[in-house]
């Protein structure tokens, strides 16, 4: 089996022979290679178009970091499109059964509502309105901004204070030069000064403080996932 003719019907005929777990292994791997022919020709394209430009810095150039929106676009909609196909590679071989699905009267342990008929079974069902859902939505939107403001300023400070951004091109938006002395040279965490207690480098300690930072702001936004 030649990688240019692998198809439907080869998924298939693993999953024939070798069951569905190893099917479901090669329908995942063929439609994960099918998602990254966009980001491969996007990202293959701005390397080029990098080196026309006498490859410039990630900081010179503006489209890396609409790429990286991108990507995070592209992984967010990976996994909805792989919940789709995911279940037509389970229906295709038989894989939903009735007995596989929940009870009726059971429900996501979180998930809360008022009763009613429902308008397509006829019985009793947790309904949860829509106009509420998009409350919680916004809500969850503007928490979710700050925290990641918040993250965008801390890896900015870390940047500025290990001297990854200066004052010249397009980076000069985000320095910030009371920070960026720390690192040069007679500043705090200077390379050339001695290592704090004598084994660790001055510089990583800004990396140290980076990754406390981050790991809190997790806590506090997992904390108020939950109490949301």
């Amino acid at each position: 089996m030649s990688v240019s003719n692998f198809h439907v019907n080869d998924v298939d005929g693993i999953t024939a022979y070798f069951g569905p777990e190893i099917g479901y292994y090669f329908e995942f791997m063929q439609f994960y290679v099918k998602m990254l022919r966009c980001g491969a020709i996007i990202g293959t394209s701005l390397h080029f178009h990098g080196l026309l430009l006498d490859g410039p810095k990630v900081d010179d150039n503006p489209f890396f970091s609409l790429y990286g929106l991108f990507v995070i676009f592209w992984g967010a909609v990976l996994c909805i499109c792989w919940r789709r196909q995911s279940c037509i590679f389970a229906y295709r071989h038989g894989l939903l059964r009735p007995a596989l699905y929940a009870p009726p009267d059971s429900h996501r342990p979180g998930f809360w509502g008022s009763k009613r008929i429902s308008p397509i079974t006829g019985e009793v069902e947790i309904h949860f309105p829509w106009q509420r859902y998009f409350l919680k939505y916004v809500v969850s939107s503007i928490v979710t901004s700050l925290f990641l403001a918040v993250a965008l300023f801390c890896m900015m400070c870390s940047m500025n204070a290990q001297e990854h951004v200066d004052a010249v091109g397009i980076s000069k938006t985000l320095y910030m030069p009371t920070l960026a002395k720390l690192s040069q040279k007679g500043g705090t965490f200077s390379r050339e000064n001695t290592p704090f207690w004598g084994f660790i480098p001055r510089h990583l300690i800004i990396t140290l403080l980076h990754v406390a930072a981050i790991k809190l702001l997790n806590t506090v936004s997992l904390r108020s996932a939950i109490f949301g």
